[in-house]
């Protein structure tokens, strides 16, 4: 019997001890962002997507060209190459080479210059919704704004905010 009145008050003790912490938790407003979703399917998001799908076509459609190019040089070289002298041979060949290399260059260029516009407009993008994610946790007094599929935090109550304290205890810790 004295066992079970030692558990009960115990219950009762911790549920004491850490009904603030839960009255405290219960303030709390969390929000889950899917910014993916929101950059897929906003107005902006769609003119990004397109506007970087009519680039990369004009991409491909420049290196189709050049390769058409290519081919057709080291097709006529190697059609030809019986009738050229020794020194047109090594000239066209070493033409068909530079093409080659100039073609390899312009593909990784144009994937570098492709890549950096997509960063540009999704860090535009991202830029703004942050503000508006920020603005909207203001706005409706939201604790913090989490991103749903790797939590980052966009917005939070400052008072929640105890870096300054954890700071002053690791300097007094670590002197």
């Amino acid at each position: 019997m004295n066992f079970r009145k030692l558990t009960i008050t115990g219950s009762i003790s911790l549920f004491l001890l850490f009904s603030p912490f839960v009255a405290a938790a219960k303030d709390l407003k969390v929000g889950i962002v899917d910014l993916g979703f929101i950059v897929q399917n906003s107005e902006k998001g769609k003119k990004a997507k397109a506007y970087m799908e009519g680039e990369t076509k004009k991409e491909q459609n420049i290196i189709q060209n050049r390769e058409k190019d290519l081919r057709a040089l080291i097709n006529d070289l190697s059609t030809k190459s019986f009738l050229l002298d020794e020194e047109l041979k090594k000239t066209k060949g070493q033409e068909a080479q530079k093409k080659q290399v100039e073609l390899k260059r312009y593909v990784e260029d144009s994937r570098t210059r492709l890549q950096e516009k997509q960063n540009e407009l999704m860090g535009q993008i991202l830029k703004e919704l942050t503000g508006t994610i920020k603005k909207y946790g203001e706005e409706h007094n939201f604790s913090f704004i989490m991103e749903k599929n790797t939590p980052s935090v966009y917005f939070y109550d400052k008072s929640l905010d105890i870096t300054s304290k954890i700071l002053d205890i690791y300097n007094k810790k670590h002197k």
